[in-house]
């Protein structure tokens, strides 16, 4: 059996919902089609049309293209990206990895989306005034994978493959010291 306090706050809120439901009655129609399947199956025409209809009284146009937006949305789903994003952070993040990206559209090696690219790259090409070969590495001296500074950076070489001829290790070496000097 439940209490008088209970009960009471049952009371409470069926009046709060009663009043929230006079206040917005498309949404809460929206809200009682949406949570009673049965109705939706018993007249799926009548729901399909309300739905449309809600949709269309709710839009607004973007300010940037003029296409049609939700009315909360500052831009439509097409502006509303990098900069304009609710979720921007300023072009940079952290990979699973521990490596913070950058985003550098059109750069050789960005992602595979063509968008971000680790920063410690960035800052060794910066320093080096070239892209990165494909056999160079960045490595962070003290371990830690966010911590970019150019100080903290050393280029690595990606040696040959282990069980190499002698001959072929030579000719390597001499292609190595022909691409850095020597």
């Amino acid at each position: 059996m439940p209490t008088k306090d209970l009960m009471l706050r049952r009371q409470q809120q069926r009046e709060r919902m009663a009043r929230w439901r006079a206040r917005n009655p498309a949404r809460a129609l929206a809200q009682a089609l949406a949570s009673n399947r049965k109705s939706r199956a018993a007249d799926p025409e009548r729901y399909r049309i309300y739905a449309r209809e809600y949709r269309l009284a709710h839009l607004t146009s973007c300010p940037s293209c003029g296409q049609p937006k939700g009315a909360t949305a500052k831009f439509c789903r097409h502006c509303q990206k990098g900069p304009r994003s609710s979720r921007w952070k300023g072009g940079t993040c952290l990979d699973r990895g521990g490596y913070r990206l950058v985003r550098a559209e059109g750069h050789p090696r960005a992602s595979s989306k063509g968008r971000y690219v680790r920063e410690h790259i960035l800052v060794m090409e910066k320093r080096l005034g070239r892209y990165l070969y494909p056999n160079e590495r960045v490595h962070h001296k003290n371990g830690k994978r966010d911590d970019n500074r150019s100080a903290n950076l050393e280029l690595w070489i990606v040696s040959q493959p282990a069980g190499q001829r002698v001959v072929g290790i030579l000719a390597w070496a001499k292609e190595i010291v022909a691409l850095y000097g020597g």
